[in-house]
């Protein structure tokens, strides 16, 4: 499936969605953590409607989300083997019999649940965990590409992307701009007058 079909049908799918919606408000409004159920409860009319177009949807998330583990703890067992994350004996050895990395599949259990269980306790502090992500990546960059400009670009040999002279503006520019963006990544999104 290609990019344009992806857009395509997601173009139709929110038309037939919009379609369904009786009361706008009462969406808009809706208290529950999941907007989508008040959008097939209204236009479906019934409950057994709703449960059954809700269970689409958690069957597809379902087997997303065990894909998506599965490749978390195979990434976190990679980074053991090459002593990226603490205790990488631990976390770096696989089970000959299941042939899995077990430790660190249970290590990515507990994570990933501990991180999930936040938005049960506080919707904010989950919501603030997770917009933190762009500005600790741009952090992240703002420390990669920092020293090597204040070092005077020595530190690294020359590869085929050796941007020469210009390179120094490039990255002078790159941490103006993650600097800037993450000021501004911390302001409000709206302001109550």
């Amino acid at each position: 499936m290609t990019d344009t079909t992806r857009s395509e049908a997601a173009f139709v799918y929110a038309i037939a969605i919009l379609y369904g919606i009786n009361d706008l408000d009462s969406v808009l409004s809706y208290s529950g953590s999941f907007p989508l159920a008040e959008v097939y409860a209204q236009a479906t009319g019934n409950k057994g409607g709703t449960f059954g177009l809700l269970l689409i949807v958690f069957l597809s998330v379902l087997i997303c989300v065990v894909g998506t583990f599965l490749t978390v703890s195979r990434i976190l067992w990679s980074l053991a083997r090459d002593n990226a994350v603490p205790f990488p004996k631990t976390l770096g050895c696989v089970n000959e019999t299941l042939s899995c990395p077990v430790p660190a599949t249970i290590v990515s259990a507990v994570l990933c649940s501990a991180l999930g269980a936040i938005s049960l306790g506080s919707k904010t502090a989950f919501q603030d965990l997770v917009g933190s992500f762009i500005i600790l990546t741009g952090t992240s960059y703002l420390l990669a590409i920092l020293p090597h400009l204040l070092t005077g670009r020595r530190s690294i040999r020359p590869g085929p992307f050796w941007m020469g002279k210009a390179g120094y503006v490039v990255n002078a520019l790159a941490c103006l701009l993650i600097v800037f963006f993450n000021i501004m990544f911390c302001f409000r999104e709206y302001l109550s007058l």
